[in-house]
């Protein structure tokens, strides 16, 4: 088996070497990281689903009036019927954050699934990202009042920081830190 490493080279872009290692010495490597770190990658590629099914909901389902009418005070029908062309704006605006979300939880579970679990550190790096836009999207909900949103990204942007914390990632040596 060989592991291939990367280092960045004087004009930033990295150089790769190869080295050869036996079976024996991956499997002695991988036994010194604790279980629950090496199976730290799964929460985050469960979050990555969550979010493509959660996204998928809000592409094929029709807008809330229930929530439309908790947050404005007016009914949904009465709202589509008086303004037709805000009520199909907001309709659009709602499927195109489900598609977005479609996109951004199968990303999340790809590189969970392929390069978190792998142990790059790139990929460690980049999953912080993650959290980050979790956390910020569940700052704005909750400042709008959306509480229930607010709450469903706040426990995203957690299970995030979980996964991708306890994730053992690979130093540019080659070693997992």
């Amino acid at each position: 088996m060989s592991i291939t490493v990367g280092e960045p080279d004087w004009d930033g872009f990295a150089t790769f070497e190869t080295t050869d290692l036996t079976e024996e010495e991956v499997m002695a490597a991988d036994a010194t990281i604790p279980w629950y770190r090496r199976g730290a990658w799964v929460l985050v590629f469960v979050l990555g689903a969550m979010l493509a099914v959660f996204g998928a909901f809000v592409l094929f389902t029709p807008v809330d009036a229930n929530d439309f009418e908790a947050e404005t005070g007016v009914e949904w029908s009465v709202h589509a019927a008086a303004q037709p062309d805000v009520a199909s704006y907001l309709e659009r605006e709602a499927r195109l954050l489900g598609a977005v979300t479609v996109g951004f939880g199968l990303v999340t579970a790809a590189l969970a699934s392929s390069l978190l679990r792998a142990g790059h550190r790139t990929a460690w790096s980049i999953a912080w990202i993650l959290a980050a836009t979790l956390g910020l999207t569940a700052v704005v909900f909750f400042a709008s009042g959306a509480s229930a949103l607010g709450s469903f990204y706040a426990g995203a942007a957690a299970l995030a920081a979980v996964g991708i914390g306890l994730s053992p990632r690979s130093s540019p040596s080659g070693t997992t830190a």
